[in-house]
């Protein structure tokens, strides 16, 4: 079964991937010029559990324990703070791997957040919702999609726009338009929206669009409501999801589900997705860590790995002098990648840490990108044979277990260039004299295990 987790457990895990990431520059680490930076996202994990009286840093500080039964620095509340109060409720149901495989994050947990966290919720149902479309539409059959979000939540027009040659049980096919409201009311906001976009489409061709609704609480009278709109003979279709209907989706895209749970408080052992694997090397390898320098100028490897990314092989092997250094590689890589092309890939990787975390895998149906992190993973994936898995192996130079499973595609991490080390660690601010001097231990680390640029 998945271990259940105290509150406490949860702010253990979120204040040591996060608290520490806030102390350096990760958004290097990011692509989108929104919330999705992961210093931001650092800062609004730790939000909830921040009191107002705990905003100074003199008094935050103060607030931080050491729990030496789990190993971890505990965040506990001044002040009595009713969010912390739903959060501690919550966290029984909360998920860690175990034997026995359930849904990760359920109906309940969504809407208790939404109905107890108002400063956040606008910002993050549109970041979910265009993250959700992305991980889970065939790749390449987006054709375009427009769903601002972070500070642009607030602009004119449609809540979100996508036209999409394939459609799915939660994306309608061909044109649709979005329109999306946290108010406990999902039917007076549903009503609002349809009257003002019936009024004025902005130009849309409404007989060949369907119109979509989407509320993070549970409506009861949704399918009625659908139906009537429908009737009405105005758009092409009409749909509504709701708390239910996001926890369903929210299932069959483990990556998107992984960073949803960051995001609400919900602890999740055995796998990370990409913005907490990159955070968590920020945090432990210095401030001065970025996609560049550990990619270090094999501009030949990511080629490779980008090539193997855009075909429909089922696994690659990343070979190189440990298999941290490949593991690292990989996250680099794809942060150096094309924006567009990073956007449809980070809503479906996940950095599986444990057994138990492929075999939850094993029954996703749309296309992941998994990368196994440790021996024990590797093995269970190449085990396995996961269906919808594109599996990509980190491995030891040299090693047969590289080798051996490299029946496919074969990257062999070339040695990292000290000229482009030097240049990332320049660009980070540090001086020309300064990046030569220490260029050539940054260098050999990129090719062990331990990682320091501080």
């Amino acid at each position: 079964m998945f271990r259940k987790c105290r509150a406490s457990d949860a702010v253990n895990r979120r204040v040591s991937a996060g608290l520490r990431a806030t102390a350096v520059d990760a958004s290097m680490w990011a692509f989108l010029p929104t919330s999705e930076t992961i210093a931001a996202d650092r800062r609004a994990q730790l939000l909830p559990f921040r009191s107002r009286a705990a905003e100074t840093s003199t008094e935050f500080s103060r607030t931080l324990r050491q729990n030496t039964e789990c190993g971890y620095s505990t965040l506990k509340c001044v002040n009595h703070h009713p969010i912390c109060d739903w959060q501690a409720d919550h966290y029984d149901r909360s998920s860690s791997f175990g034997g026995e495989m359930r849904q990760l994050i359920d109906s309940t947990q969504i809407h208790g957040w939404f109905i107890s966290t108002r400063r956040d919720a606008q910002e993050l149902l549109p970041d979910l919702v265009r993250k959700l479309i992305i991980a889970t539409l065939p790749l390449n059959a987006l054709q375009r999609i427009r769903i601002p979000v972070g500070d642009d939540v607030t602009r004119p027009g449609f809540d979100g726009t996508v036209d999409t040659t394939t459609g799915s049980s939660f994306v309608p096919d061909a044109s649709s338009v979005w329109e999306m409201g946290v108010s406990a009311d999902p039917e007076t906001k549903a009503n609002s929206d349809y009257r003002t976009r019936v009024a004025n489409p902005r130009g849309v061709d409404v007989k060949a669009t369907a119109f979509v609704f989407v509320t993070p609480h549970p409506w009861d009278g949704k399918e009625d409501w659908a139906a009537e709109r429908k009737a009405e003979s105005v758009w092409r279709d009409v749909r509504v999801l709701d708390s239910t209907d996001l926890a369903l989706w929210v299932e069959t895209a483990p990556a998107v589900a992984r960073w949803l749970a960051r995001q609400i408080g919900i602890p999740i052992e055995g796998m990370r997705d990409i913005e907490l694997f990159c955070a968590e090397l920020v945090a432990s390898s210095g401030p001065h860590v970025t996609p560049e320098l550990v990619v270090g100028g094999r501009v030949e490897n990511l080629a490779e790995l980008r090539k193997w990314i855009e075909s429909d092989a089922p696994s690659v092997v990343v070979e190189a002098d440990s298999p941290e250094d490949a593991t690292n590689f990989i996250a680099g890589a794809i942060r150096c990648l094309p924006k567009d092309l990073q956007e449809s890939l980070v809503s479906r990787i996940i950095f599986a840490d444990s057994t138990e975390a492929l075999d939850y895998l094993s029954a996703v149906q749309a296309t992941q990108f998994v990368i196994p992190t440790t021996p024990e993973a590797r093995r269970r994936a190449k085990a396995l044979g996961l269906r919808a898995v594109r599996l990509i192996l980190p491995s030891r130079r040299s090693v047969g277990d590289g080798r051996a499973e490299a029946s496919g595609t074969l990257i062999q991490l070339r040695m990292v260039r000290r000229q482009a080390v030097e240049s990332a660690l320049v660009r980070q601010g540090i001086s020309t004299q300064r990046a030569r001097q220490v260029a050539p231990r940054v260098q050999r680390q990129l090719h062990g295990a331990a990682l320091d640029v501080s």
